[in-house]
């Protein structure tokens, strides 16, 4: 089994966290006021895979989810 990624290696750049080693990485994207009902500045982050197309795998409310399963799927290899 692989080992996992250290977690202070996770860099932030604008809107982006990318991990030098994972085959992932996070966006940071702001949900519209529309769909927050009023409420403004909620963010979700979108995990995603490096290379190939730019699109979600998933999304969550909280970066550390979203860290978590971006070295979950780092390290099962997913959508190979």
């Amino acid at each position: 089994m692989e080992a996992a990624l250290a977690r202070e290696d996770w860099q932030r750049e604008r809107r982006t966290w990318r991990h030098p080693e994972c085959t992932f990485f996070i966006v940071e994207r702001e949900v519209p006021e529309l769909a927050l009902f009023g409420r403004m500045g909620s963010v979700e982050y979108h995990v995603m895979r490096a290379g190939g197309a730019r699109f979600t795998v998933c999304m969550f409310d909280t970066l550390d989810d979203a860290i978590a399963e971006a070295e979950r799927l780092h390290a099962e290899g997913a959508l190979s």
